[in-house]
């Protein structure tokens, strides 16, 4: 046997006064340490984090002020040297880079996130004060300001101006709020530490007080006491009978004859009940040998070997045979509950958990089933329970991977555990609440899909028989739960059907009433065409054949609106072989152009997107109150037609155009649809027959 380790008398004294000292020398490097902390923290406070939200707010005051005072600059500063745009000028040239400057000294020293949030603000306040440069370089005198739809120029552009502005300082609240809650941890944590420091120093001093005290007791009991306790207990052993308690030993010489007593008093008391438990048919009970010479502990070991092999086999024939019966009776109970409750998820679902949980006397059981409704974002929802606590079940989703539900059902495979998470579940009952001692997940799969996990506590051990039975029951549940969706989506898909029947017979009369217009805008332009051919019989005799050309023409052009009219009858989409069709919204800018429109302008369709209609019309035209009319009919919702003359790339043209109002989904006018017909070649036409008509007259 190995030799203890043992100390005299004398050494037992320095080793307790060694320990006074290194208790004194702790305490001081403790302290010392706690100071070179606060020192540090104080530090940190005064020189970066006091100074970086003093900043942060600078900039929340120039950014707030900014907003007021370019919208000053616009709409009511018109003299160059106005007090609010020399403070505009002063924040943009002077304060703003000087505050910039300052943050991005201080964020060197700043978290990761606050400092990511002060990057994306520093990138919108300059895109926000580059848009102020912008309108001052273009507004930086008075005649600047008498330009023509001025108003309607520089709403749009402050508007966006005011929304970058909001976004900024709605981004540097929460920085500030950000830095205010890491100033208040930092002072709490310097408070807590100077807590600490005075806490040690009592702590110390009482500490040092006590182990004195102790040391000296210890070392004045180190001898008699023992002595006294191995003497009794030696006397009661002689007359036959084995102390209750274990003798107290020590390192020494006197320590080692204790721990030789304590160990054969334990030896002897194992064995008589060990004895005792063997006799009460307790086969289980745990015994060690003192030794390999121990002769009556080996003599128990083999009697208990010989009347354990003989009780196992019979045991274990009669829980084969109950585990068996348990099984089946289970499985043909479940296939009842199938045939008689398959009908909806929920209701199917909250029936078999129950019905499991009971079954296999667990205290808490949950059924999540995978929830693909939306491809982009798969998850498990808790769609029945069973005893679930509050806490428990008011989170219904779990993502793929998340806790041990998402993971069993990530890596499809059973999971049992016997040491479950602390807080992870708890059972409530009449008692109150306890933790359970085991947990198992099952997921629900058939055929290599996986519909969802079977989540079982319980306060007394899951066997593995129970595991196999709730593993085949899983792949009833996932057969049954497939069918269900199936009929689900069956009738989904008929619904969506008989929705999208419904939306088309709508889309069709909208495109009659269409077709409608188209055919009144048509007859208009047949009534104006019959105006022109009129005024021109009183010169028919001197221009017959150009008379008779351009008849056929119109004609020709009246055959093929006819065609065209019978052939938006049946395809919609033939429109753009018949007319121009242009899109604009209310702010008359041009949003889409079909092929002929642009062949009939003569134009690009890179010359038109983003233009307003209006600058390729007559300036007198856009100004009149006839187009501030028409536009506030249009407004309205009323079609309007007319004949309008443009300019495109120098060429003139005549179009005949029909305006159609569109609403969006909520019934709110968003868009113009304008359908044109050329009639430029009949324009130039008449034109030029007025044009010869007085040269004969001159003549």
């Amino acid at each position: 046997m190995e030799k203890r380790f043992r100390l005299t008398i004398p050494q037992k004294l320095a080793v307790g006064f060694g320990i006074v000292l290194l208790i004194v020398l702790a305490s001081n490097m403790f302290i010392y340490r706690m100071l070179i902390q606060n020192r540090q923290i104080t530090k940190e406070i005064s020189e970066n984090y006091t100074p970086s939200l003093s900043s942060i707010n600078e900039l929340a005051f120039i950014v707030t002020n900014s907003k007021m005072l370019i919208r000053n600059w616009v709409f009511y500063d018109e003299l160059d040297n106005t007090a609010d745009k020399k403070k505009l000028r002063s924040m943009n040239s002077i304060e703003y880079p000087y505050v910039k400057k300052r943050l991005i000294n201080y964020s060197e020293q700043w978290q990761i996130d606050n400092q990511k949030s002060l990057t994306h603000i520093i990138e919108n306040a300059d895109i926000l004060f580059n848009s102020h440069k912008e309108i001052m370089n273009e507004l930086n005198s008075v005649e600047k300001y008498d330009i023509p739809y001025f108003a309607l120029k520089y709403d749009a552009r402050l508007d966006d101006i005011n929304i970058l502005t909001d976004t900024l300082i709605v981004q540097l609240d929460t920085l500030t709020s950000r830095q205010q809650k890491l100033v208040a941890e930092v002072n709490h944590q310097m408070e807590i530490s100077f807590a600490k420091f005075s806490n040690r120093i009592v702590l110390s001093g009482i500490f040092l007080l006590i182990t004195i005290v102790l040391i000296a007791f210890l070392t004045t009991r180190t001898l008699a006491v023992p002595i006294n306790r191995i003497k009794n207990s030696i006397l009661l052993m002689g007359k036959g009978a084995l102390p209750e308690k274990p003798i107290q030993t020590g390192s020494d010489e006197v320590g080692e004859m204790g721990l030789a007593l304590n160990i054969l008093i334990d030896g002897l008391k194992r064995k008589v009940v060990f004895a005792l438990e063997i006799g009460a048919g307790n086969y289980g009970s745990q015994f060690e040998p003192l030794s390999t010479n121990d002769t009556l502990g080996n003599s128990l070991l083999l009697m208990r070997e010989n009347l354990v092999k003989a009780s196992d086999d019979a045991e274990m024939r009669r829980l084969e045979n109950l585990q068996r019966t348990w099984a089946s009776q289970g499985l043909a109970e479940f296939s009842e509950l199938v045939r008689n409750e398959a009908t909806t998820i929920e209701n199917f679902t909250s029936k078999t958990i129950i019905k499991l949980t009971k079954y296999l006397d667990a205290g808490i059981g949950g059924l999540f089933i995978v929830n693909d409704d939306s491809k982009d974002d798969l998850f498990l929802e808790l769609t029945a329970f069973y005893a679930y606590d509050r806490q428990k079940f008011i989170k219904k989703r779990i993502d793929i991977g998340e806790n041990l539900v998402g993971q069993c059902y990530l890596e499809n495979e059973t999971i049992y555990m016997n040491d479950i998470p602390k807080g992870y579940i708890n059972i409530s009952s009449g008692l109150g609440k306890d933790k359970p001692k085991s947990l198992l997940l099952v997921p629900i799969k058939l055929n290599r899909m996986t519909y969802g996990v079977i989540e079982l506590a319980s306060f007394s051990e899951i066997k593995q028989y129970q595991i196999d039975f709730v593993e085949k029951i899983g792949e009833t549940i996932a057969s049954t739960i497939s069918n269900i969706k199936i009929n689900v989506q069956t009738s989904k898909l008929l619904e969506e059907s008989r929705e999208k029947s419904e939306k088309l017979t709508v889309q069709e009369e909208e495109s009659r009433k269409n077709l409608e217009k188209i055919e009144a805008a048509q007859a208009e332009i047949l009534l104006k065409e019959k105006e022109q051919t009129g005024k021109f019989k009183k010169i028919e005799e001197e221009y017959r054949s150009k008379i008779a050309l351009q008849e056929k023409r119109y004609v020709s052009a009246e055959n093929q609106i006819k065609e065209h009219v019978q052939e938006l009858n049946n395809f919609m989409t033939a429109v753009d072989n018949s007319f121009g069709v242009i899109e604009i919204d209310y702010k008359g800018e041009i949003l889409n152009v079909n092929q002929k429109y642009l062949k009939m302008a003569e134009i690009t369709l890179v010359e038109l997107l983003g233009k307003s209609i209006e600058q390729f019309m007559l300036q007198e035209v856009v100004s009149s109150n006839d187009y501030r009319k028409f536009w506030g009919e249009l407004r309205n919702g009323n079609s309007q037609s007319i004949e309008n003359y443009y300019v495109f790339r120098e060429h003139e043209k005549w179009f005949v155009e029909t305006f159609n109002p569109v609403k969006n989904e909520d019934g709110t006018f968003v868009k113009v649809v304008i359908m044109a017909y050329d009639i430029t070649k009949s324009k130039k036409d008449e034109r030029e027959f007025i044009k010869q008509l007085d040269l004969l007259k001159e003549s």
